[in-house]
């Protein structure tokens, strides 16, 4: 088996998306991207709310609004960087690595925002990335209370469990229990709330029990979803049925930007559809 061919039995079965979770086991199927209308994103504030996982799927959103813009001196997309961010507001601490992991997490707490003002995706698009890192914590329900204040973004796209893995895999059971205070805080805001699931990564200093943690976490995140009426879009589903390892057999934390892509084409289809079919 070539490594990394995106998506090998992924079905293409245009219609079938009236579900919270998307794709579903057993039957994994697809969704005809180009059944469905592109989401007019005009006058909307779209936000990422993860690590460097989620960043990757942001980057790839950028990108294509970026390459959308009208104006054509739009030059190339600015893919994957941390440009115009800025330290996280309302963090009243950062981040503190314990004495047995000094992984300088604190580094990644930034916000990037960019504004589009003419695009065929939509006029006046602000898309910002802000990086999450444990899966419930004080900037969470400072940022989520800020919005209810002041207005919060339309779409919000979260994935976290990642970091929570990686530090302590051992704590699964907790990281759920945190993950249900997330899912119940998401419930109250007003945005169109979409949980990514954590794509499977086996490797890593803890490699299988990072993989256990998360497998865990997602399966508490599928039973959130549906118990809250939240949606939920599932890479490890994709990733897992088409088996997205790299060369060394393992679950790779980041996956190619080809796969990423192919992700948000269907991601933002699928979106389209249980959107439009809620209205």
């Amino acid at each position: 088996m070539d490594a990394f061919v995106p998506f090998q039995g992924l079905n293409s079965s245009g219609g079938h998306c009236a579900t919270c979770l998307f794709p579903t086991y057993p039957g994994l199927e697809g969704i005809d991207v180009a059944a469905n209308q592109r989401i007019d994103f005009s006058n909307k504030w779209v936000y990422f709310l993860g690590d460097t996982s989620l960043r990757q799927m942001y980057g790839e959103f950028a990108a294509l609004v970026h390459r959308a813009q009208l104006d054509e001196n739009a030059g190339e997309p600015l893919h994957h960087t941390q440009h115009d961010c800025s330290r996280q507001q309302g963090r009243l601490l950062a981040y503190q690595p314990p004495p047995y992991d000094q992984t300088p997490c604190y580094l990644n707490e930034k916000t990037c925002s960019r504004h589009f003002a003419q695009t065929h995706v939509g006029t006046n698009v602000t898309v910002t990335f802000d990086w999450k890192h444990l899966m419930y914590e004080d900037y969470d329900r400072a940022l989520f209370e800020m919005w209810k204040k002041e207005g919060g973004p339309h779409y919000v796209f979260v994935s976290p469990g990642g970091h929570d893995c990686w530090h302590e895999p051992e704590e699964y059971e907790y990281h759920s229990l945190q993950a249900g205070r997330l899912a119940q805080h998401l419930k109250t805001l007003e945005s169109v709330i979409v949980w990514v699931d954590y794509n499977p990564t086996s490797f890593g200093a803890h490699g299988k029990p990072i993989l256990h943690c998360l497998q865990h976490i997602n399966s508490v995140a599928h039973a959130q979803a549906k118990e809250l009426g939240l949606y939920m879009f599932s890479r490890q589903a994709m990733i897992v049925t088409g088996m997205q390892m790299d060369e060394s057999g393992h679950w790779p934390m980041h996956q190619p930007d080809s796969t990423v892509e192919q992700e948000l084409a269907l991601l933002l289809a699928w979106l389209s559809c249980v959107t439009a079919q809620d209205t």
